[in-house]
């Protein structure tokens, strides 16, 4: 079980578990700050509007073994460009409340970029992950936030002149763990 805290900083608590057939992905979020926080945690369908990813996070396999997942804004690639940046919907935690969240996710893990999908003809190579870590962006209520309300239950969009000045990165430690994992060899770029 890994543990994230600082002062006025929110509290990220993530266990991983594996059988060797499902990846077990169980973490939570304590707002400790004096305000409301919300969590980019809901990953929109690229294709379609106001509904949710199949993919529950942002997913690659890093060359050093680990895996990276991710509740976050993803980078916007170096190179390709964008019509519309990827934001994820987010999750308001009151001040002293708790969000948590069990996602299951089969093995071996697909990699996943919204700016870089998977066609029928990408190539992945089978590989094992010797460790994973979990990212979760999230900004702070403030002045100027704009929140608005979404199709999916308890899910917001977010928008600020200084939004991504404003956006925090909650991250847990590199834990252990031998999984298997599908790694792109087509165009993808990781996180």
């Amino acid at each position: 079980m890994q543990k994230m805290e600082t002062n006025n900083i929110p509290k990220l608590v993530v266990t991983f578990d594996t059988d060797g057939k499902t990846l077990e992905v169980d973490y939570r979020v304590k707002n400790t700050t004096g305000s409301a926080i919300y969590l980019f945690n809901v990953i929109r369908h690229t294709d379609e509007i106001e509904t949710v990813s199949p993919y529950k996070f942002y997913t690659c396999l890093r060359d050093d073994g680990t895996v990276f997942l991710g509740k976050v804004i993803p980078n916007l690639p170096s190179v390709a460009s964008v019509e519309v940046r990827d934001i994820p919907y987010v999750t308001k935690v009151e001040a002293g409340k708790e969000f948590s969240e069990k996602v299951e996710l089969p093995l071996p893990l697909e990699e996943y970029n919204p700016y870089f999908q998977k066609n029928a003809d990408s190539k992945v190579e089978p590989r094992v992950a010797e460790r994973i870590f979990l990212a979760v962006d999230f900004i702070r209520e403030k002045k100027g936030l704009e929140i608005k309300e979404t199709k999916i239950p308890n899910a917001f969009s977010v928008s600020h002149d200084k939004l991504f000045e404003s956006v925090e990165t909650l991250s847990s430690n590199p834990s252990p763990i031998q999984i298997k994992v599908n790694r792109r060899l087509d165009k993808f770029e990781r996180f």
